[in-house]
């Protein structure tokens, strides 16, 4: 009898290879995760924001913590979301309003949608990013609130609200700041909400990834109005934005080629798998 020969498990092993490369750039620019907390589920009440994991773990027949960043605790028909809720750590939250108060207060003007993304932070600043060349740094008395970090830290959500957290470090992760815009809240039952982490760790599956968020960004924005937004009574006035130097057209090229590069990874990757199947067959009509 002839014997199978074992090349085309290679090639069946060099094709997905091409596949998962093909479809990368998908997965790298997802920029944020979202997550649907549930009042009264003692496993998907709580979460992780790093790792984007359930807080809890079952062991030995009962639920533990296994680092709780953010949790939804409901009583009758309210609820509130409480942060980094177990042990000695404390944490702080500001509500920046939604996104179209934001856009509205600092005069800013993203692609629907995205004001979101633009919230980052450039050399340790909070800013919005706007162009390659422009930020706008947050007034003080808007994140204010984060420099004060106090235990058991609670806020009703408010759906379309973006909120900044910040919570001190666990036996997991050192202290960090997140972002997160509530999607949907059913009170008493439910909350929805984006969120990414943008300072503190550089690697997570929910990690804000700010190299990327700024080549999409570049792409959408209109050049920002060069009117300074008057900022409240109480807070030095930011220096304006600078002027865009042209660069949002060499990153469209750049996201341009890359999913070129995509296209032509995927093609390779289904000629090979075609062939390997081809091959498989013949292989297998010879034994028989």
């Amino acid at each position: 009898m002839a014997r199978r020969s074992s090349s085309p498990s290679l090639a069946l092993l060099v094709a997905a290879a091409l596949l998962l490369c093909a479809f990368m750039p998908a997965f790298v620019r997802a920029d944020s995760c979202v997550a649907t907390l549930y009042g009264g589920d003692s496993f998907m009440s709580s979460l992780s924001f790093v790792d984007g994991l359930s807080a809890k773990v079952l062991q030995g027949g009962m639920f533990r913590n296994a680092n709780t960043d953010i949790s939804f605790q409901v009583s009758g028909q309210s609820g509130a979301l409480y942060l980094a809720p177990e042990g000695s750590r404390s944490s702080a939250v500001v509500d920046l309003g939604s996104s179209d108060s934001i856009a509205a207060r600092y005069r800013v003007n993203p692609p629907q949608g995205a004001l979101y993304a633009t919230i980052q932070y450039v050399d340790d600043m909070l800013a919005l990013f706007l162009t390659q060349d422009s930020l706008q740094p947050f007034y003080p008395s808007d994140i204010a609130g984060l420099g004060s970090l106090q235990a058991s830290t609670a806020f009703t959500p408010v759906a379309g609200s973006i909120y900044l957290v910040r919570e001190s470090s666990s036996s997991y992760y050192p202290e960090t700041v997140t972002k997160l815009m509530i999607l949907d809240y059913q009170p008493g039952k439910s909350v929805t909400f984006r969120y990414d982490v943008i300072q503190g760790v550089s690697t997570g599956n929910c990690v804000f990834n700010p190299d990327q968020g700024r080549t999409l960004l570049a792409v959408g924005f209109e050049e920002p109005a060069p009117v300074v937004p008057s900022p409240p009574s109480n807070a030095p006035v930011p220096p304006p934005p600078a002027s865009s130097s042209g660069h949002s057209t060499a990153y469209f090229v750049v996201v341009l080629v890359v999913s070129l590069c995509s296209v032509l990874a995927l093609g390779i990757s289904m000629a090979t798998l075609v062939l390997v199947l081809l091959r498989t067959q013949s292989s297998y009509t010879s034994i028989n």
